[in-house]
């Protein structure tokens, strides 16, 4: 189980201190956040047959930074495939592609603290997700984080403070009898901060390039 506590002015950072509403609004999203994990731990409790044998893998992915294809990039002629734009549905609701989580280098983020963005979601209505939590260390730069088979037990609505647990939510997807997952796959990729770089143009020289 996971408590939450409210928090006081003091202990919010300096852009949030003396803002009531928002100690008000992070603790009712908290809120709903247990109300997913409630939701999920009903849910188990009535597994049964195949449910009981599905199963769920955690993959660290390490890409060799010393075995960088520079090349590759140069070398390319051929044109991008088309992209497909959709800004009606959310990326749990998308079929046969893989989900990114833009994740925190510590995965899970804010997830059992008063986050509630896309990572933090995500791992509320999937909360299979939050062994990861556990398995996986910080992630480096060259590093990333593969889910496969997580199942959405929550359905939602609104986003960081207005985020609302909105009832159970009964995963259509079918159960691949090979490996025994849903098929669902989840990247978690943490992205590198070049913010605080002076020189703008870093990101796009060969040493910030990771080609896997």
């Amino acid at each position: 189980f996971f408590f939450f506590k409210q928090k006081t002015a003091y202990e919010i950072s300096a852009c949030l201190v003396g803002s009531e509403m928002c100690i008000r609004d992070r603790y009712y999203s908290s809120q709903e956040k247990v109300s997913c994990l409630v939701n999920y731990f009903q849910r188990i409790m009535c597994f049964s047959g195949d449910e009981l044998r599905r199963k769920v893998q955690y993959k660290r992915i390490v890409k060799d930074v010393e075995d960088n294809n520079y090349e590759f990039w140069e070398m390319l002629t051929d044109n991008m495939n088309d992209i497909e734009i959709d800004n009606q549905n959310k990326i749990e609701e998308q079929q046969d592609c893989i989900w990114v989580d833009f994740a925190n280098k510590f995965i899970g983020g804010g997830v059992l603290k008063t986050g509630c963005v896309q990572e933090e979601i995500l791992f509320m209505i999937c909360p299979e997700y939050l062994a990861s939590v556990l398995l996986c260390e910080k992630m480096q730069d060259n590093e990333a984080i593969l889910i496969k088979g997580g199942e959405q037990f929550s359905s939602y609505k609104g986003y960081g403070k207005t985020f609302e647990f909105d009832g159970d939510f009964k995963d259509q997807r079918q159960l691949v009898p090979e490996s025994q997952m849903l098929d669902t796959v989840l990247l978690a990729i943490d992205a590198v901060n070049f913010r605080l770089i002076t020189k703008k143009d870093v990101q796009y020289q060969n040493l910030s390039l990771i080609h896997i």
